[in-house]
């Protein structure tokens, strides 16, 4: 009987091309993205979120060169989705011996109602959530800075100003 280590040394020589492939997958939609899309998409972000008489302000440079790679990486994550999904789909099915699992038109009715619950939910906080924070959020930050309970601090994020 094969030890642990052994196994896993097997599995994960058996992954090695797959995970190479999906990690080309990843840097490629990430590299296409930063130089694509990342500008297109702060742009959007700030015309469609940002509340009425607030600005973007950032504390350092670095925040908006790691706002655009985080946006890139998700992008790139996006891409080799279905890619994953693939090979564990393909690796469950040799691995429990399933010949046919479905049904093609009950996969496609699964995947297409998977994929149109998934953008409903983007669109709902994207454009009734988090406007209505955003709005929230602006508003207690010149509540607050009327009444001078807080002092403004120093932070590594974004953040919005009412000035």
């Amino acid at each position: 009987m094969a030890s642990i280590s052994e196994e896993f040394g097997y599995i994960i020589g058996a992954l090695k091309k797959k995970i190479m492939l999906i990690s080309g997958i990843v840097i490629a939609g990430m590299l296409l993205s930063f130089s694509l899309l990342a500008d297109p998409i702060l742009l959007r972000i700030k015309q469609d979120l940002l509340p009425e008489g607030a600005v973007l302000i950032y504390i350092s440079p670095v925040e908006v060169i790691m706002l655009k790679l985080k946006i890139a990486l998700l992008t790139g994550i996006i891409l080799a989705t279905p890619v994953m999904c693939y090979y564990v789909y393909k690796a469950l099915k040799e691995r429990f011996g399933i010949r046919n699992p479905m049904k093609k038109s009950h996969l496609i009715i699964l995947l297409s109602s998977a994929i149109s619950l998934f953008i409903t939910g983007i669109s709902y906080a994207y454009f009734l959530m988090l406007p209505l924070v955003l709005n929230y959020l602006n508003y207690m930050s010149a509540c607050q800075q009327q009444r001078e309970l807080l002092q403004p601090g120093l932070s590594t994020s974004l953040h919005f100003s009412s000035s």
